[in-house]
């Protein structure tokens, strides 16, 4: 009896830890701090990326839950994702200001939202109302709370 329990137990484990695994999912590498100054460089690991879709980071401001696309898709390679100089929500959020950086796998549909977003607010410097949400294609892979510190 326990021999046929061990038995089933080596032959299910692979199969559970396999279809764990090969879901989309990220690791944010940097910041690795809880703490982060206004700007950082956002960087991470990344498995099982749906075909055809972009990488893109968002912050979600903890005070008034909008949504604040970066400017541009994060490039990814082998395993990698780097998003660049990452702006950790608008000027207005002072020290103490509590945000989520979210990475989510964006399909054509979601990167243009993103995309049109940065147009009708002006390119990277023109007003930053945020979103309401985030489009209901994208693919959370990962998030990290944190507070700013300048």
């Amino acid at each position: 009896m326990l021999s046929a329990a061990v038995g089933f137990l080596a032959n299910s484990v692979p199969a559970i830890w396999n279809s764990i695994t090969s879901s989309p999912s990220a690791v944010i590498v940097s910041p690795a701090d809880v703490v982060v100054q206004r700007t950082l460089p956002l960087f991470g690991t990344y498995n099982e990326l749906p075909p055809d879709t972009l990488v893109w980071a968002v912050t979600q401001d903890m005070s008034n839950n909008r949504f604040y696309p970066q400017d541009k898709a994060c490039t990814v390679s082998q395993g990698n994702f780097n998003c660049g100089t990452y702006y950790v929500g608008p000027d207005q959020g002072g020290i103490g200001s509590k945000y989520k950086i979210i990475i989510v796998s964006a399909p054509a549909k979601a990167a243009d939202t993103f995309a049109q977003y940065q147009i009708q607010k002006g390119g990277p410097m023109g007003a930053n109302p945020g979103l309401d949400s985030l489009p209901d294609s994208v693919t959370f892979l990962t998030s990290k709370e944190v507070v700013r510190g300048s």
